[in-house]
């Protein structure tokens, strides 16, 4: 729990945040991963075999199947550092840990790990273009702000593009 508690207070030190993705509580989710492996991951990371509901679903989907059948126990959430590349990295750790967590650092919580829900697919929506490089922009221009700048370049992803015709002369007068 301490590599994520450093991560999350010094979120834009990569180096912290790299040691945390090595850490044995993270685990790595590609697309074409099949259920059973996600599982296997999960087990290894947690401690607790738990079989997938549906060994056919997606990883989104096996992901909140293995999420619901820990219910009270343990809690995967995805790790914000690892957006962008070929996997996606996910920590799970006890219920009373995250709440402990959730508790004590709530919002440099948020800024390094997203809670899993139905309403959005990591490996759908945040692993395209039309979210990542919005989402990439807004973070060189706030490090270590991972929750804000994907919620913002989900919600808004051209908030993260200024006027892109622009060369900062005067708009009204272009010549």
């Amino acid at each position: 729990m301490q590599p994520l508690i450093d991560h999350a207070m010094d979120a834009a030190n990569d180096p912290l945040a790299e040691t945390f993705l090595d850490s044995r509580r993270v685990f790595w989710v590609r697309e074409s991963d099949d259920a059973q492996a996600i599982a296997a991951a999960c087990a290894r990371a947690s401690g607790v075999a738990v079989e997938p509901v549906d060994a056919a679903a997606g990883p989104h989907a096996a992901l909140l199947g293995l999420n619901h059948a820990m219910t009270g126990r343990f809690e995967i959430r995805m790790a914000l550092y690892s957006m962008g590349g070929d996997a996606l990295a996910f920590v799970v750790l006890p219920c009373t840990d995250w709440a402990e967590l959730d508790d004590d650092i709530g919002d440099a919580l948020a800024q390094v790990v997203w809670e899993l829900g139905d309403d959005l697919d990591p490996f759908e929506v945040l692993q395209t273009s039309d979210v990542i490089d919005p989402y990439l922009e807004l973070l060189a221009d706030n490090p270590g702000r991972y929750g804000e700048c994907l919620a913002q370049a989900v919600a808004d992803p051209a908030s993260a593009h200024g006027n892109q015709y622009s060369d900062g002369s005067d708009d009204v007068m272009p010549w």
